[in-house]
């Protein structure tokens, strides 16, 4: 190969062995180089852009968006006919019963009263509805 001492490049001589093979191997793992950035990249770009739409979603479909809050008193009204509910499979409107179990979920007040009143019957309730609640709490169902 010419050597940067022979400027005019009228001379060329022949590699040593393995200089192509070399080049060869230089070029090819820049190109896999060029190529493992670029899918790294779009990676990283799908991956903001489904993370920019899961906030979006969440911030649309927040925990107070499907169910509504429930004061104290509501609340209080509402124990006779939750603890029929629960123990003796008394109808009462879902939503209702989603608003009963989270305000008992997040009112320490309120959970207090209800375990005073019903022992017992509150842990095994939230218990096995606490997959429904917190589903209920974080989505609109039936909204889609």
């Amino acid at each position: 190969m010419n050597s940067p001492s022979n400027p005019t490049h009228d001379e060329w001589s022949p590699c040593q062995s393995g200089e192509l093979e070399g080049l060869r191997g230089s070029l090819v793992r820049a190109d896999r180089s060029r190529k493992t950035a670029r899918a790294l990249a779009a990676g990283g770009y799908a991956t903001a852009a489904c993370l920019a739409l899961f906030a979006v979603g969440f911030l649309l479909n927040g925990p107070s968006a499907a169910v509504p809050a429930m004061s104290c008193q509501a609340c209080y009204a509402q124990f006779d006919a939750y603890h029929g509910h629960v123990t003796e499979d008394t109808p009462m409107r879902a939503e209702l019963v989603a608003q009963v179990e989270r305000h008992l979920d997040e009112c320490e007040m309120c959970r207090g009263k209800f375990e005073k009143r019903y022992p017992g019957v509150l842990a095994v309730s939230l218990a096995a509805a606490a997959p429904l609640v917190f589903f209920a709490t974080r989505w609109r169902v039936g909204s889609r």
